[in-house]
């Protein structure tokens, strides 16, 4: 401990004086003893001097008069000390803290670190000044110096550069005319206190307008340190999650690459020198383009058929406007970061709105789009590099993140939204990735559907039972692996216009890139393959590139795909349904899930995928990718086990053996209860981690509830829609996110009060359980409404409607869904995947009761199909129709007790003859003449004779649905008094947050 003495700084709000002149000193009965002798022998006070009167730090605001005090310090051991200068005491504004805010400048030995890139400040946008002087040069220099035989893309170049040089010519005196300023009004206000501190008249008067005058200040300039340190909490107070989250993702990007090993030779990197020279040869190899395969090309080329139509592509190359211009400038997002000109969106924007500047930008943008043309600004960019989660001192392990400039990006943002209007039209439906309308999590339940499927036939069906194997392939630097002249020939075969080709080509190859490391730029590297990460338009060229292999598949007769199978003996089942159109692949951009069942499907899958990799430079990372049995167990067939061993010598096989879980596309895959405990704890322990790292914000109820919501669950929303847990999961979840709410303080207020929305008294705060299976409203709308609202795919509808028909014997979809009575016969596990829609759906029918509430006509066809108990309306609560309750009853359906009479188009009840429940037939009919039981609106109808009944017409749930609001609210907050649960939680809240911190 002595050596490391002189060392030591310390800081903060110590809640006594030092200083013996002032009547708020430290007595030595009254105050730490230690503390103050340790104090006095090591350590020296780094901002007032020995003989000089201290100055205050603490403004304590009271009723009748303010109190002054010099409590805050810093103190520095003997060595730190030396190393220190230029200490300072400055006011802050209330709105911060009642504290001073004290300065010590330390220089201490840190490892190089470059400038990187100048960047304009967007807040300038909201300047007026610099917005006139802005407007005023831009007329100037395009009206007198811009030498009008100068190419468009020339001058605006030139004017991107003047645009520069004023704003950092404004910066520059800005903030030294600022700083300037906050030292004298600093000065100032120190001496009114030193002469005024025993004086509170004067000081009510001589005070205000000083701090105002800094307040103003200080906000500009904690705007701007904010925007470079990513820091922007206090912006819109706590309840910004978009600031919440920017804070954090900018701490984990600046990462710094402290050692490097180089690509060619394997030596560590540690200076500067060797680290640039390191990162250009690994990226000057990644991007220069291997030779590929003619006969190849044209083998991928031959599977496309679909082709864009004639007015597509004219739409694709219509002329921009200055107004789209402006539109796509101002709709672009704001926390966006710059390209190499370092002009952010907002500076752009007032560009484009100069009336000198307009006929200037309409040219480049139409010249770039019509004839291939650009300004060379737009291509050069500089590349960022964001880490990965393995090992650092790989270059493979840093993903390249394109910074393009702002209205280069305006420009591919325009061409990304015009394409992406036919992108849905030609790109096949098992590719979800950046597609309108496609959603990943479709991708993910199609997985679960198929792997429960192959696991229950299995176990009961071992007859008609065929192993298959699901292999995800890794694509290797899948963006930046991209050849231009087979990128260009497949956009060509789609039918896209030869101007938008060779645009496409122009803007993304053959250009020039700076590679950040460590804020030191390296030499130029050319790309010449590759699409940029960070540009809106790669995703969607991207899907284009990779189409053909994926058409390969689906398109191969030797490669069979899975098809859902059945999981009962031909003599068990009931119902005969055609099986759903097999699978081949499950595509999200590079991410390939493709389907086997033997060596030679395999074999087939692997020469398609050389034919693509010689093709496009496509290369497959087997070190990443995996292969794992649909029904999770051991492979036991002739075929399954020749498959296994042939993978095996490739690639990463998963089973039941395997310790841990795997994941696809974020979703955890697991067979066994250990793997899905090795999940669940993964996940509670990332919860409990990030409520430890948030409880440092000092902030009150409301925020940690909003910081809740957006930042720590909002992690689990995405795996939770596909995953169910078990339920003590839940309840950790919940009560970890309670306990950060809280903050160990006692509450007279029940837990459930918390999950009210802030209207009624609550803080909004989401329930796990519930939104959980809010998140099920997707599939359970499509199932129930698939003509209207068709939002899933047409093969994911089909697997889901045959897995519910045959895994409950039951036709009706209506019936299974609406009705749990229905499923009596059912075989569906509650934690598989169609488990949480089900049981969402039985949780809403509480809510809202059919029988009551459906406005709609089923279909006579439907109503036979239903349970005998959904027909009846209002008899749960009537002691005398228990039996409808006995489990004879409950597994009853319409069909039973009723006949459809075809002659007088209507249903009608049997007669004893004809039933095999006569003693429940009997109670039926007393109870339905008496009228103690009564018909459904929807079922009533079809008793009465109808000559008009037209051929059946499907059942559609639309108005239903439209009723339906799924209640986020836990069923035990219904029973509390919603006022009484509002003043409540707000009057707690408001007592917490004079501790907590800013409300």
């Amino acid at each position: 401990m002595p050596e490391i003495i002189s060392d030591l700084i310390m800081a903060g709000d110590f809640n006594f004086s030092f200083d013996s002149s002032s009547r708020h000193a430290f007595r030595i009965n009254r105050k730490p003893k230690h503390l103050i002798e340790f104090m006095k022998g090591y350590m020296k006070d780094c901002i007032n001097q020995e003989g000089e009167q201290y100055g205050y730090t603490c403004i304590q605001k009271r009723r009748d008069k303010d109190t002054l005090s010099t409590i805050d310090y810093i103190f520095a051991g003997t060595n730190t000390f030396k190393k220190m200068n230029d200490g300072n005491v400055e006011f802050y504004s209330e709105k911060y803290t009642d504290h001073a805010l004290l300065t010590k400048t330390l220089t201490v030995e840190m490892e190089q670190h470059g400038k990187g890139l100048w960047r304009a400040n967007p807040y300038l946008a909201r300047n007026e000044r610099y917005i006139n002087k802005l407007k005023e040069e831009l007329d100037k220099y395009v009206q007198n110096k811009l030498n009008p035989s100068l190419s468009a893309q020339v001058k605006w170049d030139l004017i991107k550069n003047m645009v520069k040089k004023v704003t950092s010519n404004f910066c520059r005196h800005h903030s030294q005319w600022r700083e300037r300023k906050l030292r004298t009004l600093n000065s100032e206000r120190n001496r009114i206190l030193r002469l005024y501190g025993k004086d509170p008249i004067c000081l009510q008067v001589l005070l205000p307008n000083v701090e105002q005058e800094i307040t103003k200040l200080q906000e500009e300039k904690c705007s701007t340190d904010r925007l470079r340190a990513g820091r922007r909490w206090m912006e819109n107070n706590e309840k910004s999650p978009s600031y919440i989250k920017s804070t954090i993702n900018q701490r984990k990007e600046k990462k710094h690459m402290a050692i490097l090993k180089h690509p060619t030779n394997g030596n560590e990197c540690t200076d500067t020198k060797s680290k640039l020279e390191a990162v250009h040869t690994f990226y000057s190899e990644l991007y220069t383009e291997e030779r590929i395969d003619i006969n190849s090309l044209e083998e991928m080329l031959g599977q496309i058929s679909k082709v864009i139509t004639k007015e597509d592509s004219d739409k694709i190359i219509k002329e921009i406007s200055i107004e789209d211009i402006k539109q796509g400038t101002q709709r672009s997002p704001r926390s966006s970061s710059p390209g190499i000109d370092g002009l952010p969106y907002e500076i752009h924007n007032i560009i484009v709105n100069q009336p000198s500047c307009e006929e200037i930008v309409t040219q480049v943008y139409n010249d770039a789009l019509k004839l291939g043309k650009f300004p060379r600004s737009w291509q050069q960019a500089c590349v960022v590099l964001l880490p990965k989660k393995r090992n650092l001192s790989s270059l493979t392990n840093w993903r390249p993140i394109t910074l393009i400039n702002s209205d280069c990006k305006v420009f591919t943002r325009m061409m990304n939204a015009r394409i992406m209007e036919i992108a849905s039209k030609i790109i096949n439906k098992f590719q979800t990735g950046f597609m309108a309308g496609r959603f990943i999590g479709d991708q993910g339940l199609a997985l679960r559907l198929m792997m429960e499927n192959a696991k229950s036939a299995k176990a009961g069906n071992q007859e008609e039972f065929e192993e298959y194997v699901g292999v995800m392939l890794d694509n290797n630097k899948a963006y930046d692996r991209v050849h231009p002249y087979y990128l260009t020939r497949v956009l060509m075969k789609f039918g896209f216009p030869g101007e938008f080709v060779k645009c496409i080509e122009n803007l993304f190859f053959d250009n020039e890139i700076f590679i950040n490391t460590n804020g030191f730029l390296t030499k130029p590297v050319k790309q010449k393959r590759g699409l940029r990460q960070g540009d809106s338009i790669s995703p969607i060229l991207f899907n284009f590139a990779i189409e053909p292999f994926i058409l390969s598949i689906i398109n191969n007769n030797n490669i069979s795909g899975y098809s859902i199978q059945a999981t009962k003996t031909a003599e068990q089942r009931s119902l005969e349904i055609s099986r759903p159109m097999p699978v081949k692949v499950l595509a999200y951009a590079d991410d390939l899930l493709i389907f086997v069942k033997n060596r030679a499907e395999y074999m087939e899958m692997e020469e398609k995928l050389k034919t693509y990799s010689r093709a496009s430079n496509s290369k497959i990372n087997y070190e990443k990718s995996v292969a794992f049995p649909l029904h999770g167990g051991k492979m036991n067939g002739y075929f399954g086990i020749r498959l296994r061993s042939y993978i095996q010598q490739q690639m990463n096989w998963y089973d039941y053996n395997s310790p841990e879980y795997i994941k696809y596309l974020g979703y955890p895959i697991y067979v066994t209860k250990q793997q899905r405990d090795s999940f669940t704890d993964e996940l509670i322990g990332k919860i409990r981690a990030q409520t430890e790292f948030f409880k440092s914000r000092k902030i009150s109820m409301y925020g940690r509830a909003n910081v809740a919501n957006t930042m720590i669950l909002s992690k689990v929303w995405h795996a939770l829609r596909l995953t169910p847990l078990p339920k003590h999961v839940i309840s950790s979840l919940n009560s970890i996110i309670y306990q950060y709410i809280v903050e160990e303080k006692k509450l007279q207020v029940k837990k459930d009060v918390f999950y009210l929305p802030k209207d009624e008294g609550g803080l909004g705060l989401l329930n796990v359980f519930a939104q959980q299976r809010s998140l099920q409203w997707r599939y359970i709308t499509s199932l129930l409404c698939y003509d209207q609202y068709q939002r899933i795919p047409k093969y994911l509808y089909d697997m889901m409607v045959y897995t519910l028909k045959m895994e409950t014997n039951n036709p009706s979809i209506e019936a299974i869904m609406l009705f749990k009575d229905s499923r009596h016969k059912s075989s569906l596990k509650k934690d598989g995947a169609m488990g949480l829609i089900l049981q969402t759906m039985d949780g809403i029918m509480k809510e809202c009761r059919p029988g009551n509430k459906v406005s709609t006509s089923i279909s006579a066809i439907n109503c036979m199909a239903l349970p005998i108990t959904a027909i009846y309306k209002d008899w749960e609560d009537n002691d005398e129709l228990n039996f409808l309750k006995n489990s004879t009853a409950k597994k009853s359906i319409v069909q039973d007790f009723f006949n459809k009479d075809i002659q007088q188009k209507k249903i009608s009840i049997k007669n004893r003859q004809q039933c095999k429940m006569p003693n429940i037939l009997a109670k039926l009919k007393r109870y339905g003449m008496s009228n103690t039981l009564k018909f459904t609106e929807f079922f009533q109808k079809h008793t009465q004779q109808n000559q008009n009944e037209e051929v059946q017409q499907p059942y559609h749930f639309a108005s239903y649905l439209n009723q339906i609001k799924f209640n986020q609210k836990p069923t035990t907050t219904t029973q509390s008094p919603k006022n009484n649960g509002k003043d409540s939680i707000k009057q707690k809240c408001t007592n917490l947050s004079e501790t907590s911190g800013t409300n």
